[in-house]
């Protein structure tokens, strides 16, 4: 990671992503939010027009604020609104921002500013990388979670009912994080995601990557705000470096925990967060890993209370082995006909691997048993006075 120095002589944080065609240099400090006009002039050149593609929710002066900047660097601008959540992640409603962006003129010429979660970078991502031959486009991210996956992995887009299946190109020029954006925009959902993501991509990336989640689980508070904003630029990276492999098993790496994890979701819905179903998948298959590939049961533990240190708890529900296998099969079968699970055989050290049926049954088994909830506690019987004799 590196640092650069800005216009008021402070030192941000910087880390440069490259995958898939697309570089993404991603700056953190306090006041960043100050660089956003000129970071957008700086990628399209001569400033004309500039779409600012704003989150619904977001503060009004927050995006008073940002076009205040904008015009101050030579820019004639327009707000798009942008659904929140998983709306923003699906086809339809990208299709509608881009009927508004044509018609008011939007060219690949002019830039455009994204502000928002992760879904919201997401369809402005899919956005950017579609128009003509790609648009320079500038993330303001309201969450952690959205700092690390923006830059490299952002959300695929839905169609037809099926989540996910329309791929979302990595197209940022640039994200600005600003910790007190993030703090206006962070909750306790995307939190749990960006601390599962900052897990499961250290785990498949080195040991070194794994070991700098371990130091911040450690010694970061949550209330650092910019501690945690350094973590999320190393996972960005690591994240960009396996995405961007020319191996195809370092890229199918990245995707250790979702088939659990959406076989979660799709049964429990918005019970939990989906960081809690993405450790969740991490746990299983960590445990597959040990039956399977030989990994150290060191390592199967030091994973687990890691996740316990960021807090991403268990999940305590009542489901059959053969519920969750016909759950996996059904979420795996929309996106692959190719059902394989990464196995690490060391921390850094993964590939996508089958697993016989019987296996993974015996593993679903015992996960489902250790997922009852537990019954309540007993209060303790009243002490009732022995009558006096008379």
């Amino acid at each position: 990671m590196e640092h650069a120095q800005d216009v008021k002589g402070a030192s941000p944080l910087r880390q440069a992503v490259s995958v898939a065609g697309n570089r993404c240099v991603i700056l953190a400090a306090p006041g960043i939010l100050e660089r956003v006009g000129s970071e957008l002039a700086s990628a399209v050149g001569k400033p004309r027009l500039a779409a600012l593609l704003v989150e619904e929710g977001m503060p009004a002066d927050r995006a008073e604020e940002v076009r205040r900047l904008l015009t101050s660097s030579g820019f004639r601008t327009f707000d798009v609104a942008l659904p929140s959540g998983w709306a923003a992640l699906s086809l339809d409603a990208a299709l509608s921002v881009a009927d508004e962006l044509a018609g008011r003129g939007l060219t690949p010429d002019d830039g455009i500013v994204a502000m928002g979660g992760m879904e919201a970078l997401s369809l402005a991502s899919w956005i950017a990388g579609n128009w003509g031959g790609k648009a320079s486009c500038i993330g303001l991210p309201t969450t952690l979670e959205a700092l690390i996956l923006a830059s490299c992995t952002p959300h695929d887009l839905s169609a037809g009912g099926t989540r996910g299946i329309v791929h979302c190109p990595p197209a940022f020029s640039a994200l600005l994080a600003d910790p007190a954006l993030i703090e206006e925009g962070e909750c306790e959902r995307s939190l749990e995601n960006a601390f599962a993501h900052m897990v499961q991509s250290a785990f498949v990336e080195s040991p070194k990557a794994f070991d700098l989640v371990i130091s911040c689980s450690e010694h970061v508070s949550p209330d650092d705000t910019m501690g945690l904003i350094s973590q999320a630029l190393e996972t960005a990276r690591a994240r960009g470096r396996l995405a961007s492999s020319s191996l195809a098993g370092a890229r199918r790496s990245l995707d250790i925990g979702l088939p659990l994890a959406r076989a979660l979701a799709a049964l429990l819905g918005e019970a939990y967060s989906f960081g809690i179903y993405l450790s969740e998948g991490l746990r299983f298959e960590a445990r597959l890993a040990w039956q399977l590939s030989g990994l150290d049961p060191d390592v199967v533990f030091a994973l687990d209370a890691l996740l316990a240190r960021f807090a991403l708890s268990e999940v305590r529900a009542t489901f059959t082995p053969e519920e969750l296998t016909q759950a996996m099969k059904d979420e795996t079968a929309k996106l692959t006909n190719r059902r394989m699970f990464v196995l690490p055989r060391a921390v850094g050290r993964a590939l996508p691997e089958p697993v016989a049926d019987d296996v993974l049954a015996s593993h679903l088994q015992a996960f489902c048993q250790a997922r009852k909830p537990k019954p309540p506690m007993r209060k303790p019987a009243e002490t009732v006075p022995a009558p006096h004799d008379e």
